[in-house]
C-alpha cells in the first residue's frame, strides 16, 4: 500500500520520495478492456462474436459498467487479438486509440486532484479498479522521478502487448491528467527491441531502452508538485466514495474454488503447496480444507484440472515441442507429463495433437 505523504497545493519541488502500490490480482475484473480490444478489432474487421467464442463473455456484457470477468477470460480475449491480428505491433496499434474511458473509475478522480503526485497516490490506493497487471512503484530522486512496473505474473508470449496496452494508458491517463502530454525522459523495457522499435519513439517522444532489468518510465521530477488543471475537491470526493464502493465490490467476488483457480493461474508453473495456498487466500489449511469440503473439491483436482486445461490449451493453440510444454507445466521431465496427460485424456500428447490435426 502507498505510504502515507501530506498532500494537496505544493509549490516546492520534492526531493526524495518512495511509494508503492498494491500487488494483488483482483479475482475479477472489469470488462472495460475487453470492451476496448473488441471495439478496435472490429474496425478491422474482426467480428466480436470470433473473439468472445468460448469465453462466456457475451456481446451485451461489454456495455455493462458492472460487468465483472476473470483474469483467464480476458487472457482468452488477448490471445485471439494476437492470433488473428498480423501485426506485430498490435498492442501499441491498439494503445494509439485508448481513452480515458478504459480506466474510468480512478481516471476521472485522478483528474480532479490537486497535483500530479495527489494524483498517483489516488491511482495507486485504487489500482486493482483499473485494468493493470503490474505493482508500481514511484521514486524520486532530486529532479529524476521513476515509475516503475514489476509484472505480477510471467505472461509469457503476451508480455509484449500487455506491456505495449499498459505503457500507453499510463500515457493516456497521465495526459488528461496533466491537461497536455507528460514529457518522458526516458523509458527502458524489459525484454528485446523489437523490429518496429522507432514506432515506440513516434509514440512516446522519448528515447527507448530494451533489455533492461525492469520497466521504468523516467521524467523530471517536477511534474509531481504541479498544480492540475481540472481540480476540484468536491467531485474528486463524490468520485472517489464510487472507487471505495467498487474496490469492496471487487473484493467480495469469487468463490474459494474461482479464488484457488485465479492463485494457479497468476503462479504458472510454480504450483503452491496447499498450506501456501491457504496464507495467500488470508486462511488457515483446515479453514480451507472446510471450504473445499463444502464445495465437493479437493486441491489435488482442481491442480490436475488447471494442468490439464492448459497443456490442451498448449498443444492446440502452439506449436511448441512436447518437451516445451511440459517445461512450461512445471514438469520435471516430459516422459512425467506424457504419462499424466495420458491419465487425463487416454492420449499422449503427440497422440491428442495429431488427433486435432486431422
Amino acid at each position: 500500500m502507498p505510504i502515507p505523504f501530506k498532500t494537496g497545493k505544493m509549490t516546492k519541488p520534492i526531493q526524495k520520495l518512495y511509494l508503492t502500490s498494491g500487488n494483488q490480482l483482483p479475482v475479477r475484473r472489469p470488462v472495460y478492456g475487453v470492451a476496448l480490444l473488441v471495439e478496435y478489432a472490429k474496425g478491422q474487421g474482426i467480428c466480436a462474436d470470433l473473439l468472445l467464442e468460448g469465453t462466456k463473455i457475451h456481446t451485451d456484457d461489454l456495455h455493462d459498467p458492472s460487468k465483472l470477468i476473470t483474469v483467464d477470460q480476458e487472457l482468452q480475449v488477448i490471445k485471439k487479438v494476437v492470433r488473428l491480428m498480423p501485426s506485430p505491433r498490435i498492442g501499441l496499434e491498439i494503445a494509439r486509440n485508448t481513452t480515458v474511458s478504459a480506466n474510468v473509475h480512478v481516471a476521472v478522480p485522478a483528474m480532479c486532484c490537486d497535483t500530479f503526485l495527489d494524483a498517483i497516490l489516488l491511482l495507486f490506493k485504487y489500482i486493482e479498479l483499473s485494468l493493470s497487471y503490474f505493482q508500481y512503484s514511484l521514486s524520486v530522486e532530486n529532479d529524476l522521478a521513476r515509475l516503475t512496473m514489476k509484472e505480477l505474473f510471467h505472461f509469457k508470449d503476451l508480455q509484449r502487448i500487455i506491456f505495449e496496452l499498459e505503457l500507453a494508458s499510463i500515457f493516456a491517463i497521465s495526459k488528461n491528467i496533466l491537461g497536455e502530454p507528460l514529457v518522458l525522459r526516458k523509458i527502458k523495457i524489459a525484454y528485446p527491441k523489437p523490429d518496429y522499435a522507432s514506432f515506440y519513439e513516434e509514440l512516446f517522444a522519448c528515447p527507448i531502452f530494451f533489455h533492461a532489468d525492469a520497466h521504468v518510465m523516467m521524467f523530471d521530477s517536477s511534474y509531481l508538485s504541479r498544480p492540475l488543471p481540472q481540480a476540484n475537491a468536491l467531485v474528486r470526493n463524490a468520485y472517489e466514495k464510487e472507487c471505495r464502493r467498487a474496490l469492496a465490490r471487487m473484493r467480495e467476488q469469487g468463490s474459494t474454488l474461482e479464488k484457488i483457480r485465479h492463485e494457479l493461474l497468476i503462479q504458472g508453473k510454480d504450483i503452491p503447496s496447499f498450506e501456501k495456498l491457504a496464507q495467500r487466500l488470508g486462511m488457515s489449511p483446515r479453514t480451507l480444507r472446510r471450504h473445499l469440503t463444502a464445495e465437493n473439491a479437493s486441491y489435488k483436482a482442481l491442480v490436475n484440472d488447471f494442468l490439464k486445461t492448459k497443456a490442451i490449451e498448449l498443444l492446440e493453440q502452439t506449436h511448441h515441442s512436447v518437451e516445451k510444454i511440459a517445461e512450461e507445466l512445471g514438469y520435471s521431465t516430459a516422459s512425467n507429463f506424457c504419462h499424466a496427460f495420458k491419465n487425463w485424456t487416454g492420449l499422449t500428447p503427440s497422440g491428442f495433437r495429431e488427433r486435432k490435426m486431422k
